[in-house]
């Protein structure tokens, strides 16, 4: 949630000529956000890339050199239950606010009042 609303602030701070580019831009830039905080910074963490040719930048210190048993042990649970999270979310945030407006409307009713036009 948080990471979504700064993503919305920045995009909107930005400035589009419309509501649509907008929307894009927000879209784009939350998927790709989630996507590098879910699966790279958990697979650089955990990795050992010492027999690697290229420079590593201190990721050497991981458990897990390859894909094998140990990395699925390891790192495939939370990625797994990441991704249905993030999969489920949209759906529960979506009930959410609809018991949220449910919920309002029902507050708002009359329910002493003679006139039944009237609400709070």
């Amino acid at each position: 949630m948080l990471l979504r609303y700064a993503v919305i602030f920045i995009v909107s701070w930005i400035g589009y000529e419309t509501e649509t580019g907008q929307l894009k831009a927000v879209t784009v830039v939350t998927f790709l956000c989630q996507f590098f905080n879910t699966a790279f910074v958990m697979l650089l963490v955990n990795a050992d890339l010492t027999e690697q040719p290229m420079p590593t930048y201190g990721f050497n210190s991981g458990s897990n050199g390859d894909f094998n048993a140990s990395f699925f042990r390891t790192i495939g649970d939370t990625l797994i239950s990441t991704m249905v999270l993030n999969a489920v979310y949209p759906c529960i945030d979506f009930m959410m606010y609809w018991g949220m407006r449910a919920g309002f409307r029902i507050l708002d009713r009359p329910c002493c009042s003679l006139n039944k036009q009237e609400t709070k």
